[in-house]
């Protein structure tokens, strides 16, 4: 089995992040998407941002948290979490939603 037939769509390693910031930065979407999910930002505070990012995990902090935390306050009347207080901290467990979207994924 060729193990680089998902290559085109598997996540990012850290030492590809640079690479893929830097097209970022020069796509011409860009303007828009900052437009729609960080009005607060100009276009280069935004790419001050971006440039600050070094691997997957400040990505994820800096960006998609602030990305969810939009989405969830304009395409949703809210999240709610039931039962955690009911899990024990030692155990294992599976966790079943009625909604999946990809953006959480």
């Amino acid at each position: 089995m060729d193990k680089t037939i998902l290559d085109d769509i598997r996540p990012y390693y850290d030492s590809e992040v640079p690479a893929a910031i830097a097209r970022m930065v020069d796509d011409k979407i860009l303007v828009d998407v900052v437009n729609a999910l960080f009005p607060d930002y100009g276009i280069e505070k935004f790419k001050e941002l971006l440039g600050s990012i070094k691997d997957v995990n400040d990505f994820q902090e800096k960006i998609m948290h602030q990305v969810l935390l939009r989405l969830q306050k304009t395409t949703t009347d809210g999240i709610v979490f039931e039962g955690i207080e009911k899990m024990e901290k030692r155990r294992c467990y599976t966790v079943v939603s009625k909604e999946r979207d990809i953006m959480i994924d």
